[in-house]
């Protein structure tokens, strides 16, 4: 007997999931490259990241103290939250979290500097570097398949970045800041695949 598919108004979950984080991905790089190159209001991206990180700790410390309060017949011992949130292993999530931080600063200097869909396209090399990561620190084995659509990932990102007409190698501020965005994003993409795979490890 198979074990019930949990439905959201019909439609099973995971469906569900993939497209809200399909939208939510897509949406999220149009909404930073629109506040940072066409909207006139200013902010500094440090806040942004730091007002997202305090959100995050929010919704932990009221998930856990919801769960706290239902099994404690609805007491809540703040000892307690504090010991599950910040006790234990939980010094060891500084590394990613610091790595996290990077990646986040980064990723509102690359969507600056770049188009919305250089960017999201380029930001999918995360995927390979989370596999390399895997592959040198968990000592993970990927079979032939994996690897050749690793490359083909990686060759597909490398011809988008290639220009499409022969005026557009002149050297200029444009080129400049387009190299800058891709550095700041490559580098983003290698601290999200050593965070991720740290955390695993």
């Amino acid at each position: 007997m198979s074990a019930a598919v949990p439905l959201l108004f019909g439609v099973p979950l995971k469906y569900v999931s993939l497209v809200v984080l399909t939208v939510q991905n897509s949406l999220l790089v149009l909404v930073m490259h629109y506040s940072r190159i066409v909207s006139d209001v200013r902010y500094f991206t440090s806040t942004a990241v730091l007002l997202c990180e305090l959100t995050k700790l929010l919704v932990c410390l009221y998930l856990t103290a919801r769960e706290s309060m239902n099994e404690n017949n609805g007491r809540l011992n703040m000892r307690l939250l504090y010991t599950d949130v910040f006790g234990g292993d939980s010094w060891k999530m500084l590394i990613p979290a610091g790595l996290y931080t990077i990646q986040n600063n980064l990723q509102y200097v690359a969507v600056s500097l770049l188009d919305a869909a250089t960017f999201q396209v380029t930001y999918q090399l995360k995927i390979l570097t989370t596999a390399l990561c895997s592959v040198l620190l968990l000592g993970t084995s990927l079979g032939t398949m994996r690897w050749a659509s690793l490359f083909a990932l990686t060759l597909g990102i490398i011809l988008v970045q290639l220009p499409s007409t022969p005026s557009a190698i002149s050297v200029d501020v444009g080129v400049s800041s387009k190299f800058m965005g891709l550095v700041s994003v490559l580098t983003a993409c290698m601290l999200s695949g050593l965070a991720g795979v740290y955390f695993e490890k």
